[in-house]
């Protein structure tokens, strides 16, 4: 177990059903969360100005006379002419983080999309072995053992376990080509990955892939978008497009995350 009693376990195991769900076309929601739910939502990350407090981006798009719609792109807020002058402080913002969404909406989803409690929402969390955590860091050794190694970013940490771990990665091909190193435990604890990465933990990100042992809802922060795309029934994308915790905005299974709509 890590410090946040989440278990490394074998990805291509467990997350193998992922790839043959994913659409071909590079950039679209199928692309980045499995085919076959009933809904999807975007999940906005929030912006940040530099005294920490957050920004919806419909804040933002509201000053600068931007409408909202749910395949809005931060890029055309920020290059919106006169935004600075228009808001202040607003000039100054911190974007939206890629790949790891702000705490108050991990958390919120993790409430949301887990079982009553959410002790006992049994989940996996993906973590892509690129991240560069810039600093030394406590994580566990080989798989089943408790022993602590000291690494300084998620590829030192794979390469360093040659009795199992490089094989136990969850790898999606294209269009993502993305590896994870994936660990089960209950989704109430997700949080803790990266809560744990400052003290003794595992790494300074959130989780980027999550799902439920019954395979009935997936979320997917890639590392190359500002927001978490998730699919599931609808009951729940409705729930987080309701929720006032949330910016989240509900998109279809052929959407280009780019904002250009495609038949699937």
């Amino acid at each position: 177990m890590t410090s946040v009693d989440l278990e490394v376990v074998d990805g291509t195991t467990v997350g193998g059903w992922i790839s043959g769900r994913l659409s071909k076309k590079f950039g679209t929601v199928g692309s980045v969360v499995p085919k076959g739910y009933e809904a999807y939502a975007r999940v906005l990350h929030a912006a940040f100005r530099r005294d920490g407090t957050s920004v919806r981006w419909s804040e933002a798009a509201g000053l600068v006379g931007k409408p909202m719609q749910s395949l809005i792109q931060w890029e055309a807020i920020a290059a919106s002419e006169g935004l600075g002058q228009k808001a202040e402080g607003v000039s100054d913002l911190h974007p939206p983080e890629k790949g790891n969404p702000d705490p108050k909406t991990f958390i919120t989803l993790c409430e949301l999309m887990g079982s009553t409690p959410a002790s006992e929402s049994q989940c996996y969390v993906g973590i892509w072995v690129g991240w560069d955590w810039g600093q030394t860091m406590s994580v566990p050794g080989e798989i089943g053992e408790t022993s602590v190694k000291k690494m300084h970013s998620m590829g030192e940490y794979v390469r360093s376990t040659p009795n199992g771990t490089e094989r136990s990665l969850l790898k999606l091909g294209p269009p993502l080509g993305r590896e994870y190193l994936v660990m089960r435990g209950p989704l109430a604890l997700a949080a803790g990955v990266k809560e744990s990465g400052g003290k003794s933990g595992f790494a300074p990100t959130y989780p980027n892939l999550v799902w439920p042992e019954d395979c009935q809802w997936c979320w997917n922060s890639d590392i190359d978008l500002d927001s978490t795309i998730v699919g599931g029934p609808r009951r729940k994308i409705e729930a987080l497009c309701g929720s006032l915790e949330l910016e989240a905005l509900p998109v279809d299974i052929g959407d280009a995350l780019n904002g250009v709509s495609n038949s699937e």
